[in-house]
This record gives structure tokens, C-alpha cells and sequence, in this order.
């Protein structure tokens, strides 16, 4: 088995940085490039008062600088001698992850085994399962 390319989404919980402590034990053991990523949803609603002094353009830029920023700084404690890209994607999460393990050619992915809870959960349904049935490679599932 040849493994080049390991994508790695992550929501920067717990159980992701565990995934991305998996992602790069075999990104070093298999010489192959990381990919580290996150997934922006679009904006549905408003959380805070301050909406109505900023556009949701602002919003947008912000948010992306936010996670490309969480992004580098989970990057300083993977080691340097791993081959390591991020991006920031941006839409609906397995959508995303499955086109951008496409897209890079990976050879499996490495994803926690959740992030979203109880009711959203059951409405929106879980992202890795969507990305274990679309992903064209592996799918490892970190608990």
C-alpha cells in the first residue's frame, strides 16, 4: 500500500487534535504529505449584537482569518520534517472534505469521530459518516 497524501479535516476540538495526532504519526511513517484542514459553514444567523455594525462580508474575512490562523497554529506541533499544507474551505463540511480529498489526491483520510451533538447531530447527521460513504479513498475514524 502507497500512501502520498493523508487529509486531515479538523473543528479544533478535542477528539480532531486527537485525528491530527494520528494523521501525522502516518503522514512521518509512510513519508507523506499532510493536508490540515478546516471547513467554514456559511453564516445562517447572527450571534452577536455587533452584526449590525459589521457586513457580512466582514464577517466572512474574519472568519477565514480566524481559522487559517487556529490552522498555522496547530501546524507548530506537528513536526517539521512532515510535508504539511492547510487551507481554509469554505461550505458544507463532507461536501468540502470529500472534494478536497479528491483534489489532492489523498490516498485516505484521517477524521474524528465527531463534532456535533445531540440534536444537530441527528438533523444534520454525522460528518465523517458522510465522508466515509463519498470519499473515493480510506476513511480511518479517530473515537
Amino acid at each position: 500500500m502507497t500512501i502520498n497524501n493523508i487529509l486531515c479535516p479538523t473543528d479544533f476540538s478535542d477528539t480532531a487534535n486527537r485525528a491530527i495526532s494520528y494523521a501525522a504519526e502516518m503522514a512521518l511513517k509512510y513519508d507523506a504529505t499532510l493536508h490540515l484542514v478546516s471547513v467554514i459553514n456559511e453564516i445562517h444567523g447572527f450571534d452577536s449584537f455587533q452584526v449590525l455594525a459589521i457586513t457580512p462580508t466582514d464577517i466572512h474575512e474574519h472568519m477565514l482569518k480566524i481559522t487559517q490562523e487556529k490552522l498555522d497554529e496547530l501546524t507548530t506541533d506537528i513536526k517539521p520534517s512532515i510535508p504539511l499544507h492547510t487551507a481554509v474551505l469554505e461550505g458544507h463540511p463532507s461536501t468540502e472534505i470529500t472534494r478536497a480529498a479528491a483534489e489532492f489526491d489523498c490516498d485516505m483520510v484521517v477524521i474524528a469521530s465527531h463534532g456535533r451533538t445531540g440534536l444537530e447531530h441527528i438533523l444534520i447527521g454525522s460528518v465523517a459518516e458522510s465522508v466515509t460513504r463519498h470519499a473515493h479513498c480510506p476513511v480511518l475514524i479517530v473515537k
